[in-house]
C-alpha cells in the first residue's frame, strides 16, 4: 500500500522532506478517493488519517513557509478536518481548523498575491467559517467574516469576469451575506449587493432564487424598504422570460408579496401573448 511505503520512507528519511509531502497528499487522497465511504462509517480511521495530514502538513509549512504546494496541503488536510469535527459534533475543533486555515491562506497570498487559487482556497474557507458563525447565532461576526471573503473575490471577479467557478462563489457569498444583511437592518448595503447578485445570475434557476431571495428580505420590511426589495425581485424576474417568471412567481410561496403588484398583471399579460 502506498501509505505503508511513504510511511517508511518519510520515518527513515526524515530529512527529505518530499517524502512527508507525498505521505500527507496520499493520506488526503485516501479520504476523498475509493476508501472514502468505509473511512467516512469509521470516525476513528477518518480522525486518524486527518490528524496525521495535518501533522505532517503543518511540519511542512513551518519547515518551508513560502512553499506554496505545502500550504495548500496544509489548508486542505484544515478544512477536511475541520468538516470532519463538524460531523463528529466537535464544533470547537472544527472552528480552530477554520481559524487556522484562514491564517495559512492569508500568508500564503501575501507571499505570492498572484495565485488565484490561494484566493478561491481563502474564500471557500471563510464561507466555511461564516456559516459556522452563523449557525452558532454569531451573526455579526459572520456578517465580517463574509465581508472578507468578498473582498477577496471582487477583484478576483474582476480578473475573470466570466469564469464559472469565480462566479458560483460570488453568488454563494453574497446570497448568505444579504440574508444577514437583511435580518439585521442593513438594507442598504442589501439591496447593493442583491443588485450584485442579478448581474451575476447566469442560468433561469440562479434568477429564480435570487429573486426569491429578495422577495423573502421584502416580506419582513416595510414601507420604502420593503419596495426597494420588491423592485429588486422584479429586476432580476425580468431577465427571464415572461412565461418562465410567471410560472415561479404563480407557484413559489416566496413570491406571494409581489402577486399584488401591477408588474404581476404585467408579466400575465406578456406570457399570454
Amino acid at each position: 500500500e502506498a501509505i505503508t511505503v511513504l510511511e517508511g520512507l518519510a520515518a527513515s528519511c526524515p530529512d527529505v522532506p518530499r517524502y512527508r509531502y507525498r505521505l500527507a497528499r496520499a493520506l488526503l487522497r485516501a479520504l476523498g478517493g475509493g476508501e472514502a465511504l468505509a473511512i467516512a462509517n469509521d470516525a476513528a480511521s477518518r480522525q486518524r488519517l486527518l490528524a496525521r495530514a495535518r501533522a505532517l502538513a503543518e511540519e511542512l509549512h513551518a519547515h518551508a513557509p513560502d512553499n506554496v504546494d505545502y500550504a495548500k496541503t496544509l489548508i486542505e488536510a484544515l478544512t477536511r478536518g475541520a468538516a470532519s469535527a463538524d460531523a463528529d459534533g466537535d464544533r470547537a475543533g472544527a472552528r480552530e481548523a477554520l481559524l487556522r486555515a484562514s491564517a495559512v491562506c492569508a500568508a500564503a497570498a501575501a507571499g505570492d498575491a498572484s495565485r488565484i487559487d490561494l484566493v478561491d482556497a481563502h474564500a471557500v474557507v471563510l464561507e466555511c467559517l461564516a456559516e459556522h458563525q452563523m449557525d452558532d447565532g454569531e451573526d455579526e461576526a459572520a456578517r465580517a467574516t463574509l465581508d472578507r471573503a468578498l473582498a477577496l473575490v471582487r477583484p478576483a471577479l474582476e480578473r475573470e469576469a466570466r469564469r464559472p467557478a469565480r462566479r458560483i462563489a460570488a453568488r454563494a457569498l453574497l446570497t448568505r451575506s444579504v440574508t444577514l444583511r437583511a435580518a439585521a437592518g442593513e438594507h442598504a448595503t442589501a439591496l447593493r449587493e442583491l443588485d450584485e447578485l442579478g448581474e451575476l445570475c447566469d442560468r433561469a434557476r440562479d434568477r429564480i432564487e435570487a429573486a426569491g431571495l429578495a422577495a423573502t428580505c421584502a416580506r419582513a420590511a416595510d414601507g420604502e424598504v420593503r419596495t426597494g426589495y420588491v423592485d429588486r425581485a422584479f429586476a432580476i424576474l425580468r431577465r427571464e422570460g415572461a412565461a418562465d417568471a410567471l410560472a415561479a412567481l404563480s407557484s413559489d410561496p416566496r413570491f406571494a408579496v409581489l402577486r399584488d403588484d401591477p408588474r404581476f398583471a404585467e408579466l400575465q399579460r406578456a406570457a399570454a401573448r
